[in-house]
């Protein structure tokens, strides 16, 4: 971060996480995203004695690699069910899919999240596909929706 009285720094904010930093002149700032810090995403802040300044630019810290699924469970059910996923690289997630149908989930943590079996699937055979900020998985296994 480049910008005028650096020297003067109190607190450095990324979104609504505190980050560490070292001030490299009265015009640089380097700040580091804390440590677990993917899918933080909001202004950059930056808090002296004279006051803050909020970047007019969002800053997001993506995923490093594209999420993988280790399993899930249940493995079949009908339309409302909730599922759980669990594999790595779920921050950021950006898109759950069970077949060409959205889902709707909540993330639990990088490495589970959660999602609704949607109603507009009939019964079937359904591959899980995660989307996260770096790329997108398919599952080997597919959920069975039963009706």
């Amino acid at each position: 971060m480049d910008g005028g009285g650096a020297s003067v720094v109190t607190g450095v904010q990324i979104g609504l996480a505190s980050a560490t930093y070292s001030v490299s002149s009265s015009t640089k700032i380097v700040a580091k995203v804390p440590y677990g810090g993917v899918g933080i995403a909001g202004s950059v802040v930056v808090t002296t004695s004279a006051g803050t300044a909020t970047s007019n630019q969002k800053f997001t810290v993506q995923s490093s690699a594209a999420p993988t699924i280790s399993s899930f469970s249940p493995t079949s059910g009908a339309a409302g069910t909730t599922v759980t996923v669990t594999g790595t690289h779920f921050t950021g997630m950006t898109k759950v899919a069970l077949g060409d149908a959205t889902c709707v989930f909540t993330l639990a943590s990088d490495t589970s999240l959660r999602f609704t079996v949607p109603s507009s699937l009939g019964a079937g055979s359904y591959a899980i596909a995660l989307t996260n900020t770096v790329g997108t998985t398919t599952s080997s296994t597919k959920f069975a929706v039963t009706s």
